[in-house]
């Protein structure tokens, strides 16, 4: 248990013909657990003229258990697409605009007591409206644990390139 500890022990000693002698010591100080540590990676699953799919999978590559997390999944488009963050997901959608560039932000809760090596995963799914080619999109994925200060090493990235029919 993380925290502040301490421990007292008593140690007695005794040599033939002297007194016997009892010392007590008292230690204290504070343990420290290495918290789990969630990597996210993303991948294309596929990839054709009119859609895609973006892949994000969480693991947790520490060695305890993890505490519940959030997922944020950043799409930052370069023409004209549509997303869903997969049927059936837990997963709530935003729209951003940044310097005439509409972001939409998908935020995903990542449960607790994801075991150690164990994954999580949740799917985007990307769809072409403008039907030209090519048309890229960058997604950025960022998980993060409540106290996480470092969050930068759970980030993962993807880029979807739409090719010709």
């Amino acid at each position: 248990m993380p925290g502040r500890h301490s421990s007292t022990d008593t140690v007695g000693f005794a040599a033939p013909g002297f007194r016997f002698f009892q010392a007590t010591f008292t230690v204290s100080g504070t343990s420290v657990v290495p918290p789990p540590d969630l990597a996210t990676s993303m991948s294309v699953a596929s990839a054709n003229y009119s859609d895609a799919s973006a892949t994000v999978t969480v693991t947790n590559v520490g060695g305890t258990a993890s505490v519940p997390a959030t997922m944020t999944i950043d799409v930052d488009p370069t023409q004209n697409f549509s997303y869903e963050a997969g049927a059936g997901t837990d997963c709530t959608a935003r729209s951003t605009s940044n310097y005439g560039i509409t972001d939409s932000v998908f935020t995903c809760p990542v449960p607790g007591g994801i075991a150690p090596g164990a994954t999580y995963t949740r799917t985007l799914t990307i769809q072409n409206l403008s039907e030209q080619t090519p048309r890229y999109v960058q997604c950025t994925a960022t998980t993060i644990m409540p106290g996480d200060t470092n969050s930068s090493n759970n980030t993962g990235y993807v880029t979807v390139i739409f090719p010709s029919p």
